[in-house]
């Protein structure tokens, strides 16, 4: 169901508080996922990641890159990136790897969503 960080979504870069406004032509602008009720059904999600793993962006990317990686012993995350900074955190997250216990729990939580 969703992409590595799918569009940021599994980042909590969007608040359904305050939905995001895309331009005409932007891919997201017609999509459910980022629309309010959606946002609303991904929030607690999130906040439980949070509630385990942390609440820094970082993180998030980690737990969304090794639980990726952690799908198949053939997998290959590829996260999106926009500037250098990014690709450099990015990189910085494939090397701490994700605990069986770990994974497990990221996949209870989002189990709602499958």
């Amino acid at each position: 169901m969703f992409g590595t960080y799918a569009k940021g979504l599994l980042l909590g870069k969007y608040d359904p508080r305050h939905p995001p406004k895309f331009d005409r032509g932007d891919i997201r602008m017609n999509n459910d996922q980022f629309q309010q009720e959606f946002l609303r059904q991904l929030e607690p999600a999130l906040e439980n990641l949070r509630k385990h793993f942390g609440r820094d962006q970082q993180v998030l990317a980690r737990v969304a890159n090794q639980f990726a990686l952690s799908r198949s012993k053939n997998a290959v995350a590829i996260p999106g990136f926009k500037n250098t900074r990014q690709v450099e955190a990015n990189a910085a997250t494939m090397g701490h790897l994700l605990k069986e216990s770990e994974i497990e729990q990221v996949r209870q939580i989002f189990s709602v969503f499958k």
